[in-house]
Formats: C-alpha cells, sequence, structure tokens
C-alpha cells in the first residue's frame, strides 16, 4: 500500500518504494499488468455540438464592410458530435488508484484527487477492433511551454463508443437516467501482496512509457436513475388537518352548542318551578297549622 505521495524507483522490471527496496526480493512491490476498475457517477451530463461554419483565418486583415464582405471570412461546416461526459465520485473506485510524477528527479506515486470521463461517438470508418480509449494526467509538476492552466493532478479517461451502441446510452441519459456505471481494464503496476493474498481493494500505480502503453478497454456501461432518487418517498407527508377549517364541523359545533343551551334554559325552567312549588307547599303548611290550631281553641 502506498502511503501519502510515495517516492517509486524502478525495481526488477516493476516499481517499489524507495523504503522498500530488497536485494534478496523476488518481486518487485509492484508489478506490470492488466488492470480492471469500476466506478460510477450521479454527476453526468448528455451533451449534443453542432458546427455551423468555419473562420478562414487565411484572409486578408480585417476592413470594414457589410454582410456581403464579411461572409467570404467563413465557409459552410456542418458538423454533429455528441459525448457523455461524468465526473467520478471517488468513493465508488473499486480499487485504490495512483499516477507516477516526475518532482525534483523522482518518480512519486500520486492518488488523484478527481477523475473526469468523457464517452466519444464514434463513426464506423473510426470503428476500433475492440471499445477502447487513453488516459490523461494533468500533472502539476509538468513543465509547459505555455502554462495557461496549472495541472490539479486530475485524471481523464477518453472512451470511444460506436453509433449504436452510444446511441442506446445517450437516449437513456435524455430520457431522464441520471446515473451511469462504468468497467475499464488497463495496463498499470498491481501490489504483487495484495494479488498473492486477494486483498480488496488492489492498489493500482499508472505510467505508461510511450502512448503505445496509454489505452484503457471499455468493458462495461450502463445507466440507469441515481440510487438516491429510486429510494426517495414517492409521496409527500400528508399535510396535518385543522378540525376547525371544515365546513360541517363548523355545523356540527354549532348544532352542538345550541343543544347544551336548551339543556341549560330547560334546567333553568325546572329549578324556577321546583322553587314555586316549594313557596306553595310551605303556604299550604302554614295554613294547616294554624286551622288546626283554632279548631282545638
Amino acid at each position: 500500500m502506498i502511503f501519502g505521495s510515495a517516492i517509486m524507483v524502478d525495481d526488477k522490471g516493476g516499481l517499489t518504494s524507495e523504503d522498500s527496496v530488497k536485494n534478496d526480493a523476488t518481486h518487485p512491490d509492484y508489478e506490470y499488468r492488466m488492470a480492471s476498475l469500476s466506478m460510477s457517477s450521479s454527476d453526468v451530463v448528455a451533451v449534443t455540438s453542432c458546427g455551423v461554419s468555419r473562420h478562414k483565418f487565411d484572409v486578408e486583415p480585417l476592413k470594414r464592410g457589410d454582410y456581403t464582405h464579411h461572409i467570404e471570412m467563413f465557409e459552410k461546416s456542418i458538423s454533429l458530435s455528441r459525448y457523455i461526459k461524468a465526473n467520478i465520485d471517488m468513493n465508488s473506485v473499486s480499487d485504490r488508484l495512483y499516477c507516477i510524477t516526475n518532482k525534483d528527479g523522482m518518480m512519486m506515486a500520486v492518488s488523484p484527487p478527481a477523475i473526469q470521463v468523457s464517452i466519444r461517438e464514434i463513426t464506423d470508418g473510426d470503428k476500433p477492433n475492440i471499445y477502447c480509449g487513453e488516459f490523461y494526467f494533468d500533472d502539476e509538476n509538468e513543465k509547459r511551454e505555455y502554462p495557461f492552466k496549472q495541472g490539479d493532478n486530475t485524471l481523464s479517461i477518453s472512451l470511444n463508443l460506436d453509433s449504436e451502441s452510444f446511441s442506446r446510452i445517450f437516449e437513456r441519459f435524455s430520457g431522464g437516467d441520471n446515473f451511469i456505471d462504468l468497467g475499464i481494464c488497463f495496463p498499470a503496476y498491481a501490489s504483487w501482496l495484495d494479488s498473492m493474498a486477494g486483498v480488496w481493494p488492489t492498489t493500482y500505480v499508472i505510467k505508461p512509457k510511450n502512448d503505445d502503453e496509454n489505452f484503457v478497454m471499455l468493458t462495461r456501461v450502463s445507466s440507469s436513475k441515481s440510487p438516491s432518487e429510486k429510494h426517495a418517498k414517492s409521496d409527500p407527508e400528508p399535510d396535518e388537518i385543522d378540525i376547525f377549517s371544515d365546513d360541517d364541523d363548523k355545523v356540527e359545533l354549532k348544532d352542538l352548542d345550541a343543544s347544551i343551551k336548551s339543556i341549560g334554559d330547560s334546567l333553568s325552567t325546572n329549578l324556577r318551578v321546583g322553587k314555586q312549588m316549594v313557596t306553595y307547599l310551605t303556604v299550604i303548611s302554614i295554613c294547616l297549622v294554624l286551622l288546626t290550631i283554632k279548631v282545638f281553641i
């Protein structure tokens, strides 16, 4: 395993960390062989580019003139190209990946902070034997003659698909897919101990010595809806219901209030009648007492 930006040296036809070189070792830490990698992304776009005209740069110096004068500096150049671009989710990369940069005369293994993939549609005339592409490591330590942009160690992967296969994937993105999954193979230096122990993930170091070793085989490409969308709730949570907002409820409450009022009035009437009855009984009782006294006297 490579920790940080490790210094690498050539060793027995492969690569080994500078501090791990052993003369009695039978294998380098990283042997040259075919690597297999999978990756995915939900940050993907399908682009259609249409060319209309081309500016002739070998014409006379620009002079003021009308449309007829200026159109002579252009020629029709109708072209149509389609491609798919994706910024790979680094957490989805199946194995650890490093690229070689040269710093102060030493080879250093640097983990790219980002991977960008571009899939291009090719015509039948350009169709390769199998679908393939190439790498480009935007080395921040590379000295450039025209340093318009400083390198940022991004790893770019350019891939090709024939028109039939490309159209099927492209149309899926046009129909709403926004998730891409890729499988690629490429020559790289792979950890010898990991391959012997069957440990996953394996560490790969990309170091093409020439253009013939800079190639990528596209083994699989698929599109789908983003996993986050698949698991999203289909129906929103229902809003809280205001029990006082419905007209029927208002009617029921009104009736209930009227019933309570009616019961109160009835109780009040009964209480008044009861008081009157008590008064009558009291008067009758007093009259009976007086009558009894008068009889005995």
